[in-house]
């Protein structure tokens, strides 16, 4: 293991960037020996189980669906379950959450391992690359990330193939129960692997006019034109109003029959200025917490239970 500034190197080893907070370094030194000895999560030892990929869908911007990504991660990892949060918007929302003690070089972390995943690729016998020496933990969202990307050609670079290396090397790491996903409003490639990718997939919507419509223009097209992979997409959808004040006012898509969840409208959000704030609405964690248990049952219901009262 390497203490590294970022500069090339001929020793061998896992770099860990040198210039970090010391709980994030000893964070990443955990994960990669827990990677390393290929010890199991604690979910797995729980309930034998992969790693439990969510993306965070919408057909419409603006809906809400970083918003409640972030927060999904953040309860998830107050449960005590370890958590992988992967923003692959072009332009990453999340980065108005800063996180403590950034520097610059952290955000060549997912420039340097597409790089390090590619070379693997062509040398056949090269070692697996290691997740960790590319990670950073942020402590509000309670999830490990890679530091937003500078260059957006990075991403728009990023095809499915290299996506789904991408989302192969951070599920076959071994360090994390649950991985969420937030991708680009509507379709594209990165968008398109989350989807194929995803064991579950939670739709953020509004109870809007022109939200529902265009959500069931989506869904109607993809349903003809593509009939078995819109009926995996439904098999493993969840589907969330978000901003709800009450009652439905709009009708719903035609291939939903309900809603599996809601999140609150929060008046104070309007016109907000802060982002902690986004974090720490009660209201909204209530019906957050029930969207965990909705997609992780009992598990993260114990495991919230015992980090709570124990």
């Amino acid at each position: 293991m390497i203490l590294s500034n970022g500069e090339p190197t001929k020793l061998k080893g896992l770099a860990l960037a040198k210039y970090q907070p010391l709980p994030e370094l000893l964070t990443s030194i955990l994960n990669v020996c827990r990677s390393s000895s290929k010890l199991p999560s604690a979910r797995r030892n729980v309930q034998d189980k992969q790693t439990e990929v969510i993306g965070v869908v919408s057909a419409v911007g603006g809906s809400g669906k970083t918003t409640a990504a972030l927060n999904l991660a953040k309860q998830i990892g107050n449960a005590g379950l370890s958590v992988f949060y992967l923003n692959l918007e072009m332009i990453n929302s999340s980065a108005i959450f800063p996180r403590k003690g950034r520097n610059v070089e952290d955000a060549q972390g997912l420039p340097r391992l597409l790089y390090e995943l590619k070379a693997a690729q062509e040398d056949k016998e090269a070692e697996p690359v290691s997740l960790a020496s590319f990670t950073v933990h942020h402590s509000d969202i309670k999830a490990d990330l890679f530091e937003c990307v500078t260059n957006l050609k990075e991403l728009l670079q990023l095809g499915k193939s290299e996506t789904n290396e991408l989302l192969d090397c951070i599920t076959d790491s071994g360090s994390y129960d649950v991985v969420i996903i937030d991708t680009d409003s509507g379709m594209n490639n990165r968008t398109e692997t989350v989807i194929e990718k995803s064991g579950r997939l939670v739709w953020v919507m509004l109870d809007d006019l022109i939200n529902m419509h265009k959500h069931e223009e989506w869904f109607s097209y993809l349903e003809r034109t593509e009939p078995s992979f819109f009926e995996d997409i439904r098999s493993k959808s969840s589907f969330v109003i978000n901003r709800y004040v009450g009652n439905l006012v709009n009708e719903l898509p035609s291939c939903i029959s309900d809603i599996d969840g809601v999140l609150p409208y929060i008046p104070s959000w309007k016109q907000n200025s802060h982002e902690e704030l986004l974090l720490s609405s009660p209201i909204y964690q209530r019906d957050i917490q029930k969207l965990c248990r909705h997609l992780l049952g009992d598990e993260f219901v114990v495991r919230f239970e015992v980090h709570s009262y124990g």
